[in-house]
C-alpha cells in the first residue's frame, strides 16, 4: 500500500469515527484529569507551597511594573 492509499484510507476511517473519537478523546482527557487529581491529591502542603511561592512571583512582576509605569508617568 502507498502513501497515497494509505491516506485516503486513514481520512475515510476519521471520518467514519468523527464523533466516537472526539467522545473517546474527551473521555481519555478526564481520566487523565481525575487521575492527575488523585495523585496530586496526596501532596496538599506541597502544591500549597508552591502555589504560595508562584502567586508571591507573579506579585512581584506584577508590583515592579505598577512601579516603573508610575516612575514612567512621573517623569518629564
Amino acid at each position: 500500500m502507498g502513501p497515497a492509499e494509505f491516506e485516503k484510507l486513514n481520512c475515510q476511517g476519521t471520518r467514519e469515527c468523527g464523533q466516537n473519537s472526539e467522545d473517546g478523546l474527551m473521555s481519555l482527557l478526564t481520566i487523565d484529569y481525575l487521575d492527575s487529581i488523585m495523585e496530586w491529591s496526596k501532596f496538599v502542603p506541597e502544591v500549597k507551597d508552591i502555589s504560595f511561592e508562584i502567586t508571591d512571583a507573579i506579585l512581584d512582576i506584577m508590583n515592579n511594573e505598577i512601579v516603573s509605569e508610575m516612575i514612567g508617568t512621573l517623569t518629564p
